[in-house]
């Protein structure tokens, strides 16, 4: 596993995803995978962060993305506007 400082690299990645879905007002964000796909993250509760932090669930808007914390690269804020509702 890679590390950033003292820290495993996947706990840096979900704390980022946890820092990003309570950041107020919230910011639409994209995520990058190795295998080159991006995902953006339009609204907070669109992202399901699993218990043990290995993986993110992310409702996208006609599919559902399971993806390894290990396998995301880059994380990037975008300046689309988030969802005013859901549904």
């Amino acid at each position: 596993m890679a590390r950033q400082g003292n820290r495993p690299a996947t706990v840096m990645k979900v704390e980022t995803f946890r820092s990003a879905i309570r950041t107020r007002p919230f910011q639409v964000f994209t995520v990058k995978t190795a295998s080159g796909e991006t995902y953006t993250v339009r609204h907070p509760e669109l992202v399901a962060i699993s218990s043990t932090g290995q993986s993110v669930g992310l409702f996208l808007d006609e599919a559902f993305a399971v993806l390894d914390m290990e396998s995301i690269t880059e994380f990037v804020v975008t300046r689309d506007r988030p969802r005013e509702t859901l549904g």
